[in-house]
């Protein structure tokens, strides 16, 4: 059965992944995990996460989101993909401002901007299946975009709050500034 699913998504994708365009893929979160997922937290499960198949054809990193519902990352991921297409690939570290709310895509978002991480390898390994199954090899560029809680903060600062995800959504080093 999970195969029929992996096929009918990669038959959607082969058939968007073309002339300039790019797909999101959205991977529900589990509660209690049905398996050792790589974004498993004991007794929290697996967040949601979701991710672009299709940017490396034109130029860009892919990127993914954890921790946000797939409706509300494809609104906040296309917003993103605009500002790179129009002013090319973010850098590690980096912060992207002016992407819209989910509920609000007229409406950016400056107050709290997300930052830029370069996915670890081993971790794209373990999400990014699809984007694999598209080009036939791992020699492609994942960014994650990671969401401040509603005080500015990241995971990994001290005073962050809002649990949409832990240290464990983070797929990639941590900019030693922002430690």
């Amino acid at each position: 059965m999970e195969h029929q699913q992996d096929d009918k998504i990669q038959d959607f994708i082969n058939a968007h992944v073309i002339d300039d365009e790019w797909v999101v893929v959205g991977v529900p979160g589990v509660d209690p995990p049905a398996k050792p997922y790589s974004l498993s937290v004991p007794g929290i499960g697996s967040p949601s996460y979701s991710y672009t198949v299709g940017l490396t054809y034109l130029g860009l990193p892919e990127m993914v989101i954890v921790g946000m519902d797939a409706g509300a990352a494809r609104a906040v991921l296309e917003g993103v993909v605009l500002q790179a297409l129009g002013a090319g690939e973010f850098q590690h570290g980096g912060l992207v401002t002016g992407y819209p709310l989910p509920h609000r895509p007229d409406r950016p978002y400056p107050a709290h901007p997300m930052m830029v991480l370069k996915v670890h390898p081993d971790k794209k390994r373990q999400i990014a299946n699809q984007v694999f199954k598209q080009f036939g090899h791992w020699d492609f560029e994942l960014q994650q975009l990671v969401l401040p809680d509603d005080e500015s903060c990241f995971p990994w600062d001290a005073n962050y709050i809002t649990r949409r995800i832990d240290m464990a959504g983070v797929l990639g080093r941590v900019p030693r500034a922002s430690q």
